[in-house]
């Protein structure tokens, strides 16, 4: 079963699909605005009101993880392997970066993963050959998450990606490049990265 996490974004959120609705605090708001209601609501409610009338699991206030990892991990618990995450920006700049790293998290438990942002989809990827599914034209940038990276073997890029190094501070040497067909692939030989695609 594939299910939507929809974090407390400050900004618009892509038009949520799926049937299986997982709201983190806040994030219910923006299920509701698209007239759709969840399935369950996960926060320690400290950036809205807690509804009533939902399946709810409140949290500590006080507690080392996110509303959004909490429910990464209910994905775990419930043998859910197949998620969209909406509402990973627009907010504060660490929130944002906290919200990239459910992407790996979601990685490390299993769990296929996607975000979804209005403009563009995201995903994280670790070694081995990665396929994307691109509209000509596209534009997409390769970062490096966490470590230093490694990537080879690129085919339908406009800039060769070709035993391309990008240490973990030097994030520009990816970005930006365009798909000269519907297809695009490339090897991760060394470490793990975050991919945007545009729309």
């Amino acid at each position: 079963m594939r299910a939507a996490i929809v974090l407390n974004s400050k900004g618009h959120i892509a038009p949520i699909t799926e049937d299986y609705i997982i709201a983190a605090d806040a994030g219910y708001l923006e299920v509701l605005n698209q007239g759709l209601k969840p399935n369950v609501i996960i926060g320690d409610f400290d950036s809205s009101k807690m509804p009533e009338g939902y399946n709810i699991i409140k949290l500590n206030i006080e507690k080392d993880d996110t509303d959004g990892q909490a429910a990464i991990d209910y994905l775990k618990d419930n043998n859910i392997d197949d998620v969209v995450i909406y509402g990973v920006g627009g907010g504060r700049i660490d929130h944002e970066l906290c919200n990239l790293s459910l992407l790996a998290q979601a990685y490390k438990l299993g769990i296929n993963s996607i975000a979804k942002e209005p403009d563009c989809d995201i995903l994280y990827k670790e070694t081995g050959k990665v396929s994307l599914d691109i509209k000509k034209g596209s534009t997409f940038s390769i970062i490096a998450f966490g470590n230093d990276l490694e990537i080879t073997n690129g085919i339908n890029t406009k800039y060769p990606i070709n035993n391309l190094y990008i240490t973990k501070y030097e994030l520009g040497r990816s970005v930006s490049n365009i798909a000269l067909e519907d297809n695009v692939s490339f090897e991760i030989t060394k470490g793990s990265a975050l991919i945007f695609i545009y729309r």
